[in-house]
């Protein structure tokens, strides 16, 4: 994406991403349309966890802490993921944000297209897989771990490279694009999820811990898989969106303006699929493949983007 047109995903707030496509939604806070329900099944869902550690093969993407700082409950990465991507594409599917999204395309947009926008939603997060953001909560002494630019000896070292591309299947997702740049320029929309762009300059061997991610983090400590944990995130894309997988799916258009609307909407899915009385953090306990579609149809609803 070039810096003159990547104004889209600089917007720190999910309003104003909606407010800068010509919209008429308007945002009320969150906390004023939880239900009381909502809040009784969040307390009966937290259970809580040891302050100390997280079950051995579990990948967090959410904690719930305490006010002593404890980790009490946590949201498995996956499931954060799936939460997203649904949310994600429940917004897409309005007809207000879609239209703007097949100007953008300069062409329709097919629902299987749609589907695969979800899947590279679902990848969002996909840097909260190195082990030093696992770590962080649980050991106060621990480097200050992030999950973007802690991605860069991924796309710098050899082995690391391939093996991402292992976990993710780059082959299938390059199939979906008629270049490879555009592919790349996804990425570095998704790695903007936070609304800080990201580009490829800024994920050299100067990036923040990238000697300590490169020979720690994205490597097996014995029991956590960093690679397992992201080859989990395409296992889980394909029973949550199979049609996006469908060999007969148009490519997705290439124009940046797509890409940025693309990065505009995630930050808002991001930031609707984070809210716990919705998206409950559970410690892994409900099917999330039948929670998030409920949830994403609700929480829509409540902020007043579908009506």
């Amino acid at each position: 994406m070039s810096r003159t047109t990547n104004r889209w995903i600089t917007f720190r707030s999910a309003s104003a991403v909606v407010d800068k496509w010509g919209g008429s939604f308007s945002m009320p806070p969150l906390a004023s349309t939880i239900k009381v329900k909502d809040r009784q099944e969040q307390e009966v869902l937290m259970t809580g966890i040891s302050a100390n550690q997280l079950p051995p093969d579990v990948f967090w993407g959410k904690l719930r802490i305490s006010d002593d700082q404890a980790p009490i409950a946590f949201l498995p990465l996956i499931d954060h993921c799936l939460d997203v991507a649904v949310v994600f594409r429940h917004l897409v599917a309005l007809p207000t944000i879609q239209r703007c999204l097949m100007v953008a395309a300069n062409s329709t947009l097919t629902p299987a297209q749609l589907d695969r926008l979800a899947v590279l939603a679902l990848l969002h997060d996909f840097g909260k897989a190195n082990l030093g953001f696992q770590n962080k909560p649980f050991d106060p002494k621990a480097p200050r771990a992030g999950h973007v630019f802690e991605t860069a000896p991924l796309l710098n070292v050899e082995h690391l490279a391939n093996q991402l591309a292992q976990s993710l299947d780059w082959g299938e997702l390059m199939s979906w694009f008629t270049e490879q740049e555009t592919l790349k320029a996804y990425l570095f929309a998704i790695l903007s999820h936070h609304g800080r762009p990201i580009y490829e300059n800024g994920l050299g061997t100067a990036a923040q811990n990238y000697y300590r991610a490169k020979k720690q983090w994205w490597v097996s400590d014995g029991q956590r898989d960093p690679f397992h944990a992201l080859a989990k995130l395409m296992e889980l894309a394909h029973r949550a969106f199979p049609a996006a997988f469908a060999e007969d799916v148009p490519p997705i258009p290439n124009p940046p303006q797509l890409q940025h609307r693309f990065a505009g909407l995630l930050m808002l899915a991001d930031w609707l699929g984070s809210h716990d009385a919705f998206f409950p953090i559970d410690n892994g306990k409900a099917d999330r493949l039948q929670l998030a579609p409920d949830a994403a149809i609700r929480i829509l609803k409540a902020v007043g983007l579908d009506v």
